[in-house]
């Protein structure tokens, strides 16, 4: 079988290509009542995705800055995303920077 393409099936492949897809299949969150529970994007979350999604695909690469308000998610959105590129590409790294030590 040397040189023969192995098919990817099409869950495994939106899993590797779409965040939302691999979020709700994959990734977990607690719940301030301390459930745990699948990570359903909310309308702030999916916004944010559609903004980087469309950047990525019109110039290759994604620069944004959120000016974020509370409970919004973003910060649980970016977390999800980051663990998503990290753990699916070879050599990626990611980082996140606070403002406060204490944040």
């Amino acid at each position: 079988m040397a040189g023969r393409k192995r098919r990817v099936k099409p869950a495994r492949e939106r899993l590797l290509t779409e965040f939302t897809f691999y979020a709700s299949k994959c990734l977990k969150i607690r719940t301030k009542n301390a459930k745990v529970i699948p990570f359903q994007l909310n309308k702030a979350q999916l916004y944010l995705d559609s903004r980087i999604e469309d950047q990525r695909k019109r110039t290759g690469k994604v620069r944004i800055v959120v000016l974020k308000g509370r409970q919004q998610g973003c910060s649980t959105y970016t977390e999800g995303r980051f663990y998503w590129l990290v753990s699916n590409r070879k050599g990626l790294r990611a980082y996140i920077l606070t403002h406060e030590a204490d944040a």
